[in-house]
């Protein structure tokens, strides 16, 4: 396999053609945020229901929590990450993707 660098203009473009790709096909979900009344997996199943969300699913946040990587830890279809974490692969394969504001404000200042 051949690994080649991408530049940062490039790379910036193709993440942006990822994230309105997944506005349009409605895979992109913007919450205000994840808090957790306790650490419990049954808790984050329950919110991830209440959005709606199956499959494998992205949780993008500005800081990951240890209640939230704790509760989400034995779910094997959820990924938990921080934003300046994310790559480009990442995005494509998730079913869903579910952001918080604060990450999306770290996402844009990224992109500019």
């Amino acid at each position: 396999m051949i690994l080649k660098k991408v530049n940062r203009k490039m790379y910036r473009q193709a993440l942006a053609s990822i994230l309105s790709e997944l506005i349009r096909q409605k895979r992109l979900i913007v919450i205000n945020s994840l808090e957790l009344k306790e650490t419990k997996t049954k808790v984050f199943v329950q919110k991830l229901d209440h959005l709606k969300v199956s499959g494998r699913v992205l949780v993008l946040m500005d800081t990951v929590t240890p209640e939230v990587m704790l509760a989400s830890r034995n779910l094997g279809h959820v990924y938990v990450e921080d934003i300046m974490h994310v790559n480009l692969v990442m995005l494509v394969g998730a079913e869903a993707v579910v952001l918080t504001i604060d990450a999306m404000k770290k996402l844009e200042e990224r992109l500019a």
